[in-house]
């Protein structure tokens, strides 16, 4: 026997007799935060099997009369006997929640029975996930953005609005695994704080996105109203994927109620063609939309057969009836294999004018694969060039791709611009472990810090986590101006932790290396290493030694970084399992590790050459500080 809840949170009853399994269902789900009194009786007398649902009968199945023979099969309360393998430990069918009293009886109780069983139970379930469950996580990230608990991938849609920072995010309320995914939702006044409030759209209540609501963007109508885009993932069609809208119903400024349109407001028409080939099939996904001038415009990623990634453009004077325009641009994945066979979640922002005056933005990508490889989960690319929206045309400045983070764990770039005029942009660190870490410990990935983008006097990107996280930052631990390197390295070996903030400022010579060595055991033995080596101009990060380190990245990652006048301008990030380092605004590392030992803490300052310490500061930074506002639905009647 067991009682789960189906997919769609729709309880059942399920009775096993040999080769017949009696399932009674539920027509109706159980309400969210609210407690359902849940019972199933089998008469086998007559063969019936009944489920009640608050004392009042919700569903029956009914076989031949027979007994229930003795089995070696488990009572199962809150899964499904049928429940299919997901990964290499979770389970379909599961119910998640809180489980009351439970009473077990010898007979098939009637409906007044059933009905008189029934225990008042406390009017609002806690449901919020108490701070203590991962007090002693070594590794779970706390002022980063993640979810209260299980599973996160890509954050998108990211709005300002009315003072609030939105971000919307891929989210299995259910585990931490990737299943039927739903727009987790949370707001923030400084984009560190943050209250999660209930989810913004689920499957069960958009029409168009039955098996998962997955990335999009958000954008604001003609009257300033928020409106979201998203993948509506539709297995009953074929490709499976659409571009599905909902505009904002209320709830205040923290937009808590969502109102989806009724159908896909774009779908892949491949008969429109690309003028390099025909799309990639079934790969048609993430949507990004912005305002300029009287006209919307639409990104969503593609592939062209053959050729390479694409990102197809499409524009609307309403938002409700879109038309393509024609490929935005087309890699070459013949040339450039990393480059990936469709893009995922293209992005256009705005960089602000050239030193010639000339209006400049980035486009990025993160490329995709049908299968895993050796570049999978790897890279994020972007260009730098003109976008022209009265013809409609995008310009790179150059057409060879650049590497936006050399660190091989981040991926998913969104962004946004907010009401101070600065381009921002979210992404997932990857946490690269396996699904029975995420089983073992609950939760699944984080988002990256937040950046600001900008344009360098160079023509090239800059990249800066945003000034905001700087109230996070205690006193500092040491702040040095102008020490030797020997004092350098040597106060900074009187430093550990693993929430802190490193800056570095250093000339070197041009065959000088330097090394921050962060995580680091006394004895040198676990350790993780930021590097810059001028001889080389490389910028790169060596995990030889890192704690846990996954053996899909190879150990040592780099890309080439030229510093103006040998000057290094180094920011290193430590929050548990992460570590982030920027070099000069120009490139960045995201990488992780997982120390084995505990205490793998230290900090070391190591140089090859001849190099000159300006300035070296370590501050200590406290958790961001977290809400939960736990989804109700009210009980209808019955």
């Amino acid at each position: 026997m067991a009682t789960s809840c189906t997919r769609d949170g729709r309880p059942a009853f399920q009775v096993g007799r040999g080769d017949v399994l009696l399932e009674a269902q539920s027509a109706e789900a159980l309400p969210l935060g609210a407690w359902s009194h849940c019972a199933g009786t089998y008469d086998a007398t007559t063969g019936e099997a009944r489920l009640y649902v608050d004392g009042h009968l919700a569903g029956t199945a009914r076989r031949p009369p027979a007994a229930v023979a003795a089995t070696a099969v488990d009572l199962q309360i809150g899964r499904s006997s049928r429940a299919a393998r997901i990964g290499e430990v979770f389970r379909s069918g599961v119910a998640c929640g809180l489980l009351g009293p439970v009473s077990i009886h010898g007979r098939a109780l009637d409906a007044a029975e059933v009905a008189a069983r029934q225990r008042p139970m406390p009017a609002e379930p806690d449901l919020t996930v108490p701070a203590e469950r991962f007090a002693g996580d070594p590794h779970r990230p706390v002022y980063h953005f993640l979810p209260p608990r299980h599973w996160m991938n890509e954050p998108h849609a990211p709005l300002h609005h009315q003072g609030l920072h939105h971000i919307f995010y891929q989210r299995n309320p259910l585990g931490p695994y990737w299943s039927r995914i739903t727009w987790g939702h949370a707001v923030s006044e400084d984009l560190v704080n943050w209250r999660h409030l209930p989810d913004a759209l689920t499957p069960d209540t958009v029409p168009v996105a039955p098996d998962g609501i997955w990335s999009g963007s958000a954008t604001v109508d003609g009257d300033g109203a928020p409106v979201l885009f998203f993948t509506a993932g539709d297995d009953r069609r074929t490709p499976n994927q659409a571009v599905g809208l909902a505009r904002g119903a209320g709830g205040g400024r923290e937009l808590t109620r969502w109102t989806p349109g009724p159908s896909p407001v774009v779908e892949l028409d491949p008969s429109l063609g690309t003028g390099h080939g025909p799309v990639v099939a079934g790969q048609f996904r993430d949507p990004f939309v912005w305002r300029e001038g009287g006209s919307w415009f639409m990104l969503v990623g593609a592939g062209v057969e053959g050729v390479g990634g694409t990102a197809l453009l499409y524009e609307s004077g309403d938002l409700e009836r879109w038309s393509q325009v024609g490929p935005f641009m087309v890699g070459d994945a013949g040339r450039r294999p990393e480059t990936g066979v469709m893009w995922e979640l293209p992005i256009l922002l705005p960089l602000g004018a050239d030193a010639q005056g000339r209006p400049k933005h980035v486009f990025l990508v993160s490329p995709w694969w049908p299968a895993p490889g050796p570049h999978s989960l790897t890279y994020a690319w972007y260009w730098i060039g003109t976008w022209d929206a009265a013809a409609r045309t995008w310009t790179p400045d150059d057409p060879a791709p650049r590497h936006f983070d050399y660190g091989a764990h981040f991926t998913g770039p969104t962004g946004t611009v907010d009401a101070a005029g600065r381009a921002l942009l979210w992404s997932i660190a990857q946490d690269r472990r396996g699904d029975a870490d995420h089983h073992r410990s609950g939760w699944a990935h984080n988002a990256g810090l937040p950046l600001e983008l900008s344009l360098g006097e160079d023509g090239d990107l800059r990249i800066a986590p945003v000034t905001e996280l700087a109230g996070l930052r205690g006193p500092a631990h040491l702040d040095l101006h102008a020490p030797s390197v020997e004092e350098a390295a040597a106060a900074l070996a009187t430093v550990s932790g693993d929430l802190l903030e490193l800056r570095l400022e250093a000339a070197l010579s041009g065959s000088a290396r330097v090394e921050l060595q962060v995580r680091r055991s006394p004895d040198g033995q676990e350790r993780t290493v930021i590097a810059y080596d001028a001889a080389r101009e490389a910028f790169g990060v060596d995990r030889t030694r890192t704690g846990g380190a996954s053996p899909e990245v190879a150990p040592v990652r780099e890309g080439p970084l030229r510093l103006a006048g040998g000057r290094l301008r180094l920011r290193v990030f430590l929050d548990r399992s992460m570590v982030e380092a920027y070099a000069n605004e120009q490139r960045s590392i995201t990488t992780r590790t997982y120390p084995t030992r505990q205490d793998a803490l230290g900090l070391a300052l190591a140089t090859d050459g001849e190099a000159t310490v300006h300035r070296l500061t370590v501050w200590p930074l406290t958790p961001a500080t977290t809400e939960q506002v736990v989804a109700r639905t009210r009980k209808g009647p019955r």
